[in-house]
């Protein structure tokens, strides 16, 4: 089993994680939400991640940082972290697994034990 990441790790040396999210698709006949699950891009400040969104003007694409959350809220859905050099440094394969380290970029640097 490989090693785990912890917060404190992903705050010092993520730039940017992807998050399991559940989207509003639709809602059926009677009301009830038909939800699918997608992944969103938050941006990494310290202990804090701020939700990406992108919208266009004159065909160039333009990023918008939404208000702060805690990574310790998002931890437990995180899928991929990335640090500065968009190297992926951990990985989670599905939603109930841990989320261990890829041993590539700044996760080289991270101390063992």
């Amino acid at each position: 089993m490989g090693r785990r990441i912890g917060i404190e790790d992903i705050g010092y040396y993520a730039d940017k994680i992807t998050v399991y999210e559940k989207i509003l698709v639709r809602r059926d006949s009677t009301g009830s939400p038909i939800y699918k699950t997608g992944v969103k891009e938050y941006r990494v400040k310290g202990l804090f991640a701020q939700k990406i969104q992108l919208y266009f003007v004159d065909g160039k694409a333009k990023e918008v940082l939404c208000d702060p959350v805690p990574l310790k809220q998002l931890y437990k859905r995180i899928r991929h972290v990335y640090d500065f050099n968009k190297v992926l440094i951990a990985r989670r394969n599905t939603p109930n697994q841990p989320l261990l380290i890829t041993g590539k970029g700044m996760s080289k640097f991270l101390k063992l034990g």
